[in-house]
């Protein structure tokens, strides 16, 4: 074979494997002239944009274009082609049925002899991956229920806008919204009602504050931005004042379904930004100390941040952590109130907790225990009260002197009907091996707000076992002749208020004989706390028998 052929064959050779590569090959080609027209493309291409060969021969590339790139991004495109001979990017083009996709595409510009003679261009369709990349996109930075911007994305937007508060001197503001009793929703009609409600709340939102930015941080909270506020403060506030106003009463609606009704309303926090150099998450954390402080303050109610909260959740924070070190390490110790009758004899004692704090001293209950109750530390510090009191028994119970004394504990309301109270109670009594008939569980009256069957299961339980019942601060809640008949109390206590002026106040005199007289009517013992006189206590035991405090 000559020379001449075999270099024939070969060139021919190399056609047919380029001809196949060409066909076959999984990327879009096309190949124009100089003029841009369409010479050829490959199946590939009809796959993707749905136009065959003899659609597009002769017509210009342009007919794929979607108009969504503008003159800008062309020119920068051909500046490449003519300079380097080569460009490739993300273009959105649209197939012959009308719908867009997403390519990559890469072209070449092919010379003969030094000049440009054809382009080539092979794209990949990525629709679908810039559909998955959408969809991360939508979850990452907005809330799938009611497709406003999420937590991500509101930190992204205030980042912003405190840098741009920072160099303007233009102030905005933070208002945090949170619906009120949205767990009863929930609880009584379930989820997808609430997810309702969360829609009809979050369009209200939009309609009311109109181009200011609004998200969805996460269940029932909400959040609103307002941007461009007047540089003085006074100004600014008011305009505050205003929007949070009207996000009040357009918030506050009825929504019903299944036979029941409901009264939706919000609590707001709301702070203000102005030209200090605090971060995203700092002002975030305003706007929730404020909403809780809203919220503590009887709910559909609103309140702007200030530096005083602040200190309060410092103080909390830290009386927390006090309150765990100091219930790990004994700082807590029980001092003990005798009770004695008109004899003068000692029947028993009421237990109280002081905190001997290594630092400030010993520290009177009402400083800590309200917070112990709203932090739900009252459950392990009920269970060491309980606890050291029952041990304390059992030291009596040795003695002849003392083996006969009574201890009253002072049990909330959040403890009792805390699903791990009655096993405690069991536990414990067990435990330290004490007469459970000499063990008295002091209640308050609002324990019997609301009544619930765990309620008096619980109360059964622990009468069937011995242990006794007092109602404490009697006549000072919500004194109710119904429960001293449904709940069997054996104590009543008179509050203080009544015993400290009746030797002068007929009328507290008056109250205090009626409690006494009813209560031995009912079959129930009477102790009377802060007698401090003899001639209180002879007053009182005139109207009965009674121990006193």
């Amino acid at each position: 074979m000559s020379k001449e052929a075999y270099i024939r064959l070969r060139h021919e050779e190399q056609l047919r494997i380029s001809a196949s590569v060409y066909e076959t090959s999984l990327d879009a080609i096309l190949i124009t002239n100089i003029q841009c027209e369409i010479l050829s493309v490959n199946k590939t291409f009809t796959e993707i944009t749905g136009y065959t060969e003899e659609d597009v021969r002769g017509k210009n590339p342009r007919i794929l274009s979607s108009g969504y790139h503008d003159k800008p991004f062309y020119k920068k495109m051909w500046v490449s082609l003519l300079t380097e001979g080569y460009w490739k990017g993300e273009i959105i083009n649209k197939r012959k049925d009308g719908n867009h996709y997403t390519e990559i595409l890469a072209i070449t510009a092919v010379k003969e002899k030094g000049e440009i003679s054809h382009y080539i261009g092979s794209f990949t369709d990525i629709s679908e991956l810039k559909s998955s990349e959408q969809t991360v996109k939508i979850l990452t930075f907005y809330n799938p229920l009611t497709m406003l911007p999420n937590r991500n994305f509101l930190s992204r937007k205030l980042s912003e806008i405190l840098e741009a508060c920072a160099e303007t001197q233009m102030r905005a503001a933070i208002i945090s919204i949170d619906l009120d009793h949205f767990k009863n929703i929930n609880d009584t009609l379930g989820h997808d009602q609430g997810d309702i409600v969360l829609k009809q709340v979050a369009l209200k939102l939009v309609d009311c504050c109109g181009t200011h930015f609004v998200a969805h941080q996460s269940g029932d909270e909400f959040t609103v931005i307002l941007e461009n506020l007047n540089k003085e403060f006074e100004i600014a506030f008011r305009d505050v004042e205003f929007m949070v106003e009207k996000l009040k009463k357009n918030l506050s609606f009825e929504y019903s379904s299944l036979d029941h009704t409901f009264h939706i309303t919000v609590s707001q926090g709301i702070t203000l930004i102005g030209d200090a150099t605090e971060t995203a998450d700092d002002k975030l954390k305003e706007t929730e100390l404020a909403l809780y402080k809203a919220k503590e303050s009887g709910r559909n109610n609103y309140k702007f941040y200030n530096n005083a909260m602040q200190s309060t959740l410092d103080h909390k924070v830290t009386l927390e952590s006090e309150l765990r070190y100091g219930m790990k390490h004994n700082e807590f110790v029980l001092f003990y109130q005798m009770q004695v009758n008109d004899q003068e004899h000692i029947k028993g004692c009421e237990a109280l907790i002081r905190w001997r704090h290594p630092v400030k001293g010993v520290i009177n209950p009402f400083d800590f225990v309200p917070f112990a109750e709203e932090s739900g530390l009252i459950i392990p510090l009920g269970e060491l009260i309980l606890r050291e009191a029952c041990l304390q028994l059992n030291r009596w119970s040795k003695l002849e002197e003392t083996k006969h004394f009574s201890i009253a504990v002072n049990v909330s309301a959040k403890q009792f009907y805390d699903k791990n109270f009655l096993p405690i109670v069991k536990s414990i009594i067990a435990e330290t091996r004490i007469d459970p008939s000499l063990l008295i569980i002091e209640l308050t009256e609002s324990l019997f707000i609301d009544i619930s069957g765990d309620l008096i299961k619980t109360m059964v339980e622990l009468k069937n076992m011995g242990v006794s019942f007092s109602l404490d601060d009697f006549g000072t809640g919500y004194s109710s002749m119904s429960y001293l008949k449904k709940f069997d109390i054996d104590y009543l206590k008179i509050d203080q208020s009544f015993v400290r002026e009746i030797t002068t106040d007929l009328t507290n005199q008056t109250i205090a004989e009626s409690i006494i007289v009813m209560a031995h009517k009912l079959g129930l013992k009477v102790i009377a706390e802060g007698i401090e006189t003899v001639g209180q206590r002879d007053l009182l035991a005139a109207a009965g028998d009674i121990a006193v405090e």
